[in-house]
């Protein structure tokens, strides 16, 4: 069923967190919480649209446009882009295992390659056409992820029948957590919770103490918690280098 405001708010009502935190709070907690996902545990996507001949830009970023339909709104970087700038990949004469994988299932299908358990494959594939081929060029010219910023290709695609792959970081929304990222992301939840109940008592007066002495004790105890929460949290999570792990 997946991660909602309502399971992450009652899982953690469960566990005698205060009550006192509405769902607008906990939008607030799994918006952070994202954010550190992003820095953490980035989802690593590749992503694929078809060049138009003669045109050298393309709006990756922009989900109102024709041509790409923004593949790439979601990016937080660009890692590399594959293409073949003499047509498309089926005319490459390659045979090794696994080149019927990559031209059938990423080629031919939707522009989102979504097979987590063959993603290493595929990128083996992709850097043995690397190899082979070398890098194509490329520029991100602007900001990622504005609309108006562009992809570059060179040289100046000739036919409208190249694909291009792009492979980028993008960023998590909640629907991303699956059930293997689901504890990494609770671990953000408690310290995110403990901080707003902290900042709550700080800054707000006539909150129920709900056992505490005064609003500065409560503040000290929920402050410590929420210090103890992200220490484990980055304890845990601190080793995993940015990228290291595919998931689309």
């Amino acid at each position: 069923m997946g991660l909602t405001i309502a399971t992450i708010k009652q899982e953690l009502e469960r566990r005698k967190f205060p009550k006192m935190l509405t769902e607008d709070d906990y939008q607030g907690i799994i918006d952070a919480c994202l954010r550190e996902m992003n820095r953490y545990n980035p989802l690593r996507t590749i992503a694929s649209f078809t060049t138009v001949s003669g045109q050298q830009d393309y709006r990756i970023f922009d989900t109102e446009d024709a041509t790409t339909a923004g593949i790439c709104a979601s990016a937080q970087k660009i890692i590399e882009v594959y293409w073949n700038p003499g047509g498309d990949w089926s005319s490459l004469n390659i045979y090794s295992p696994g080149w019927q994988m990559l031209s059938q299932v990423i080629l031919y299908t939707g522009n989102y390659f979504n097979q987590p358990s063959q993603m290493m494959v595929l990128r083996q594939k992709l850097d043995n056409w690397k190899k082979q081929f070398g890098s194509q060029g490329f520029d991100i010219l602007g900001n990622i992820g504005k609309a108006d910023s562009v992809l570059r290709l060179y040289p100046v695609p000739q036919t409208n029948e190249a694909k291009v792959l792009v492979e980028f970081r993008a960023k998590n929304t909640l629907t991303d957590i699956t059930d293997a990222y689901e504890d990494v992301f609770m671990q953000w939840a408690e310290h995110y919770t403990a901080d707003t109940l902290a900042n709550m008592y700080a800054t707000t007066a006539g909150i129920e103490l709900l056992g505490f002495s005064d609003s500065t004790a409560a503040m000290k105890y929920w402050q410590g918690k929420a210090d103890r929460y992200r220490e484990k949290a980055i304890d845990t999570q601190g080793g995993m280098q940015q990228g290291v792990v595919d998931r689309t």
